[in-house]
C-alpha cells in the first residue's frame, strides 16, 4: 500500500481562509469563529458533523466557551433539465429558487458580494416535479413571492417579507387546474396589482391577480376561445407595452406567435396571431422585454435553432420575426431564454445552446444585436436548460444555471468587465450548515446521567464528542467528559432539543474514551457468537491492555495508550445495549471482561482522535489516527496523520502505517498550518499558544470511492491543526 497524493480542498471554518483557496462560508456568523475535530456519520443521506470545542474570542453573549457544535453537510443538488427562478428579496440579498429532487422548494441566496449559501428547503417535500418551472416576482416592496404548479395540479405561491422567515407554499387556486411542474409567468400589470399566466389544463389563458396585500383571485379564463392554444404548461411570457397595457404572449399549436393584452386594468382582448405559422416549436419558450423607450421586443429560438426577435414600436404593427444576428448558432428549438439589463442602455440575452454552453447575445440601444460570446464552456448544462438573471450588485450581473450533474452554477460581470465563472456554489461536501438556537450555534447538550435523568449537561472544556453513528432512525453520538466515554441518541439531531443519554461505556482508566463505531452484522466476526444480526463495531484508544508492547520509537512516551476493540450489539427496536458487550482478547476471541481484552496496537500518547469505515467495494476496513501528541507538541507537531488498511479488523493491529498526511511533505507549514515563528501566523485566528499540529482526521464516510480496475482508494476527510485553530478539509489517494 502506497500514498500516492494529498490535497488540501478547503477550510470549512472561521472567517476566512489561511491561504488563497476559496473559502466558502463565514462560520463567525453563528459564533463559531474557530472549531476543531469534527467525528460524522451518514444519517438519511445527510452528513451530520459533531464538531469539537468553539473559541468564543470574547464575544458578548451566545453560547459558552469550548461548547461544541454541530453541523450538517446537506448535498442539495439541482434535479436534471431543473427550471431556475431568481430574484432580489433585499437591496443587499439575492436569491435563487429550484425545486429540488424531493419535490421542494428551494431557496440559495448571497447577501451583497460574498458567498452563496447553500441552498435551503423553505417548502414541505414532495409538493411539486422535480425541477419544476418557477416564476418570481414582487408582489410589494418589501414582499417577495415565488410560484410553481405543485403535483396536484393548482397553483402554489410562497413569500417573504424584506429578510424575514419564508411563510407557505400556499395553494392560491383549484387542483387540476394547471399542468404539475409547468410553465408561468409573474408580473405586475400595475404598481398595486400582481398576475400569474400559464397555458391551463383545458389548453386555454389563465391569469390570477392579487391587489395590494389582498386574497388572490381567479385563476380565470382570458381570451378567445377558438385560437389554437398550445398544451398545457407551455411556454409563455409577459410585458409591459407602454405604461397602460400589459401584454401575454405564447406560441400556439400551429407554430405562430400569439398575443393577449388589457389596457388600464380592462378587459382582456385577443389572443390573436401576429406571425405567419410555425416560426417555431408549439409552446416555445419566450422572453419579453421594453428594449427602448417605446418598442416591445420578444425572443425564442426558432425551428432552425436561431435567435429570433418578434417587435413592435409605439402601439404599431408587429414586425417579424427576424434573427438577432446573422449566421447560425445552433440552440435547441424553443429553448429557455432569459433577458436581463447589463447597464442602462445594453439588454443581455442568454441561452443554452445545443452544445451545453451558455451564450450570450447583446444590443446596445437601438443597435443591432451582437454576439454570441460563450459564457460557460459545452457541457455546463443540458440544451434545454433554464438560466436566471439577477442583479447582485449595482455594477455586477450574475446568471444562475444548472449543470449535468447537479450543480447550481453562477456567472457573473461587472460592470462590462470581462465575464467570470462558472462557479458551482452548491459543491459536495464543502459547505457545512450549524445547528442553530436563535442567531448562534446550537451547542451539543445532553439531556440525563447516570444518577440524573434530568441533568442537562454540555461536554465543556476538553470534552468532546468523539464518535458517530446512525441506526434505526437515530444518531448516537459517543462523548468524553470528565472522565467518562457516554453514548448519547437523538431522533431529530437537527433540532435544539437535548440527545439522550444512553449508558456510560468507559471510565478514565478503561480502554475506549474515544471511540471510532462501525455498524455492520455480527456474522461477519468469527468466534463472537453475538444474540443480535446487528451490532456495532468499537475501535477505542484509551488504557493499553496488560502486557501490550510498548511502541517503538516514540518521542517522549509520558502516556503510551492502546487502541482496542469491543462490539456493542444493536437490539431490534431498542438500540445499543450493553448486555452482550464484547472485547477483542485476540486470536479472534471474544470476551466480557474488559481486564481481559488485548490492544489491536499502542500509541505514544494518552490521546488520539480515531476514524473507521470500510472500503466500498472491497470490505475492507481503514483506521484513521494522529502521531502527534499534545502534550508533546513541541517535540511531535511535525508528526503525519496515519491510515491502517486491513481485511479485518484486528489485522488492523499489524498493518503498516500510511501518511496520508504529512505537514513537510504536503507543504503545510506556513500556509494552512503555522509556528509562532511563522511571518503572519496570527491571519486567522484563533489559534492555540504552540505550533500547529496535525489531528482529529476524521472520514466523511459518504464521498469515499474505490477505484477496481487500478486498486486506488481516494478518501475525504476533516483535519484540524490547532494554528490556525479550525477544520481543513482534506482529499488523499492511496494505492491499496
Amino acid at each position: 500500500m502506497q500514498h500516492i497524493a494529498t490535497i488540501r480542498l478547503g477550510q470549512v471554518s472561521g472567517r476566512s481562509g489561511p491561504d488563497w483557496l476559496f473559502h466558502y462560508q463565514d462560520t463567525s456568523q453563528w459564533g463559531i469563529e474557530g472549531v476543531d475535530l469534527g467525528a460524522s456519520t451518514v444519517h438519511f443521506d445527510k452528513t451530520y458533523i459533531f464538531f469539537g470545542d468553539v473559541p468564543k474570542l470574547g464575544r458578548d453573549g451566545g453560547p459558552a466557551h469550548n461548547a461544541d457544535a454541530i453541523g450538517v453537510i446537506d448535498d442539495i443538488r439541482v434535479p436534471p433539465h431543473a427550471c431556475i427562478g431568481a430574484g432580489k428579496q433585499l437591496a443587499n440579498q439575492s436569491d435563487a429558487f429550484f425545486i429540488g429532487e424531493n419535490g421542494a422548494l428551494f431557496v440559495a441566496w448571497v447577501v451583497g458580494g460574498g458567498n452563496w449559501f447553500q441552498p435551503f428547503q423553505i417548502s414541505p417535500p414532495n409538493l411539486a416535479p422535480p425541477g419544476a418551472c418557477i416564476a418570481v416576482a414582487h408582489q410589494s416592496d418589501e414582499q417577495l413571492d415565488v410560484f410553481f404548479i405543485g403535483n396536484n395540479g393548482g397553483l402554489h405561491v410562497a413569500w417573504v417579507e424584506e429578510g424575514g422567515i419564508w411563510q407557505g407554499p400556499q395553494q392560491i387556486s383549484d387542483s387540476n387546474i394547471a399542468k404539475p411542474g409547468g410553465k408561468l409567468v409573474a408580473i405586475k400589470q400595475n404598481d398595486n396589482q400582481l398576475d400569474v399566466f400559464f397555458i391551463g389544463q383545458n389548453r386555454r389563458l389563465h391569469v390570477a391577480w392579487v391587489i395590494g396585500g389582498s386574497m388572490w383571485q381567479g385563476p380565470q379564463v382570458v381570451g378567445e376561445a377558438h385560437i389554437p392554444y398550445p398544451e398545457p404548461g407551455a411556454g409563455i411570457a409577459a410585458c409591459k407595452q407602454g405604461t397602460d397595457q400589459l401584454d401575454v404572449f405564447f406560441i400556439g399549436d400551429d407554430g405562430a406567435f400569439y398575443v393577449a393584452w388589457s389596457t388600464a386594468g380592462g378587459v382582456w382582448q385577443g389572443p390573436i396571431g401576429v406571425s405567419p405559422p410555425n416560426i417555431t416549436v408549439t409552446g416555445a419558450n419566450l422572453a419579453a422585454f421594453n428594449q427602448g423607450p417605446d418598442q416591445l421586443t420578444v425572443q425564442f429560438v426558432s425551428n432552425e435553432g436561431r435567435l429570433c426577435s418578434m417587435w413592435v414600436v409605439g402601439g404599431g404593427v408587429w414586425q417579424g420575426p427576424a434573427p438577432a444576428v446573422p449566421g447560425l448558432y445552433p440552440a435547441k428549438p424553443g429553448t429557455p431564454i432569459t433577458v436581463a439589463r447589463q447597464s442602462p442602455n445594453q439588454w443581455d440575452t442568454f441561452l443554452v445552446n445545443e452544445n451545453g454552453g451558455i451564450d450570450v447575445y447583446w444590443a446596445i440601444d437601438s443597435d443591432p444585436w451582437e454576439g454570441p460570446f460563450q459564457i460557460a464552456p459545452p457541457g455546463s448544462s443540458f440544451d434545454d436548460g433554464t438560466v436566471a438573471v439577477v442583479q447582485q450588485l449595482d455594477d455586477q450581473m450574475t446568471v444562475i444555471s444548472s449543470g449535468r450533474t447537479g450543480e447550481l452554477n453562477v456567472n457573473w460581470v461587472k460592470g462590462l468587465g470581462p465575464w467570470q465563472g462558472p462557479v458551482c456554489i452548491n459543491p459536495t461536501m464543502t459547505t457545512v450548515r450549524f445547528v442553530t438556537d436563535g442567531p448562534y450555534f446550537h451547542p451539543f447538550t445532553v439531556r440525563g446521567s447516570e444518577t440524573d435523568p434530568n441533568l442537562i449537561w454540555q461536554p465543556l472544556g476538553d470534552g468532546t464528542p468523539t464518535g458517530v453513528f446512525s441506526h434505526g432512525g437515530k444518531v448516537y453520538v459517543f462523548v468524553y467528559s470528565d472522565g467518562l466515554s457516554s453514548l448519547t441518541s437523538s431522533d431529530w439531531p437537527d433540532g435544539p432539543k437535548p440527545f439522550t443519554f444512553e449508558f456510560v461505556l468507559s471510565r478514565l482508566g478503561d480502554g475506549f474514551l474515544q471511540v471510532a463505531p462501525v455498524v455492520m452484522r455480527s456474522e461477519e466476526i468469527p468466534g463472537l457468537n453475538a444474540t443480535t444480526e446487528e451490532g456495532v463495531l468499537l475501535f477505542g484508544h484509551g488504557a493499553m491492555s496488560p502486557g501490550a508492547e510498548l511502541r517503538l520509537g516514540c518521542i517522549d512516551p509520558k502516556g503510551p495508550s492502546g487502541v482496542n476493540l469491543a462490539f456493542v450489539p444493536l437490539v431490534p427496536g431498542s438500540g445499543p445495549s450493553k448486555t452482550g458487550l464484547r472485547y477483542y482478547a485476540g486470536n479472534q476471541s471474544w470476551v466480557t471482561d474488559e481486564s481481559a481484552g488485548r490492544s489491536l496496537f499502542t500509541t505514544c500518547y494518552y490521546w488520539t482522535s480515531l476514524s473507521a469505515g470500510r472500503i466500498p467495494g472491497t470490505g475492507k476496513w481503514i483506521l484513521l489516527y494522529q502521531l502527534s501528541g499534545p502534550r508533546e507538541v513541541m517535540t511531535s507537531h511535525h508528526l503525519p496523520i496515519v491510515a491502517r488498511i486491513a481485511d479485518t479488523p484486528w489485522e488492523i493491529g499489524t498493518a503498516p502505517d500510511i501518511a496520508v498526511f504529512d505537514p513537510q511533505r504536503d507543504a503545510a507549514w506556513g500556509r494552512f498550518m503555522f509556528g509562532p515563528q511563522d511571518p503572519d501566523s496570527d491571519r486567522n485566528m484563533p489559534h492555540i499558544g504552540h505550533p500547529a499540529f496535525a489531528y482529529g482526521a476524521y472520514l466523511l464516510h459518504k464521498y469515499m470511492q474505490w477505484d477496481n480496475d487500478h486498486h486506488l482508494l481516494t478518501i475525504f476527510y476533516l483535519m484540524s491543526t490547532g494554528r490556525p485553530y479550525q477544520v481543513q478539509l482534506m482529499k488523499t489517494i492511496i494505492a491499496v
